[in-house]
């Protein structure tokens, strides 16, 4: 199974793919992609963040079973929606795609 995983938030956005035994198979850093910036500045700093990480994994979207996007500012329905819309926009399967206010990614992190 492969995970890519993408934080997002204020200053930066980070995506990594994980393989089966949690190591790190690929990341790339981007610039922010909070539901509050502009629309254009959050699909190229995410479209980026993932492609660039696809790439340094050597593999496809077709290749990833889970994508899991901890994301900065989803404090309503409609920022929840405006998120899953960029998703969407970029190229994500949604179907595999996991969307997640950071606050609660933050709180597994750190209790898992």
């Amino acid at each position: 199974m492969k995970l890519l995983a993408v934080d997002t938030g204020k200053t930066k956005t980070f995506a990594v793919v994980v393989s089966d035994s949690l190591e790190v198979a690929g990341s790339r850093v981007a610039g922010p992609a909070d539901v509050s910036l502009e629309r254009e500045v959050v699909l190229k700093n995410l479209k980026s963040s993932v492609e660039g990480a696809l790439r340094d994994a050597g593999i496809g979207l077709d290749d990833v079973d889970l994508i899991v996007i901890s994301w900065a500012g989803l404090d309503t329905r409609p920022d929840h929606e405006l998120a899953r819309r960029y998703a969407e926009e970029v190229g994500l399967p949604m179907s595999k795609v996991v969307i997640e206010h950071d606050a609660v990614t933050a709180f597994y992190a750190v209790t898992w």
